[in-house]
């Protein structure tokens, strides 16, 4: 009996541990906050902005960073192509 109690306690003590250290990993990447890299733009076509949560805009270029916040702007643009760092792909079409 006393082998099993501390069994039990063993395994609650890892799944404690386990749910922890998800729920930190949830936390850094889920904050826009930590500037956390979500992906690059790979393609754009016309003119397209990169608004960043401070309020700052940018012009979107091929190569930009995109950040866990920002706001992507297609007004002027065809079509802006984005690869997440997960390597699934988004394209953004004009006025979207």
């Amino acid at each position: 009996m006393k082998n099993i109690t501390f069994l039990i306690h063993r395994t609650l003590a890892c799944l404690a541990f386990i749910g922890m250290s998800a729920l930190t990993h949830a936390q850094t990447t889920t904050n826009p906050a930590n500037n956390a890299v979500a992906g690059r733009i790979e393609f754009v076509s016309g003119n397209a902005q990169i608004k960043k949560p401070s309020g700052t805009s940018a012009p979107v270029q091929k190569g930009s960073t995109v950040t866990e916040g920002d706001t992507i702007s297609t007004a002027g643009a065809r079509i802006v192509q984005i690869k997440f760092t997960d390597t699934s792909m988004v394209a953004l079409e004009a006025n979207s």
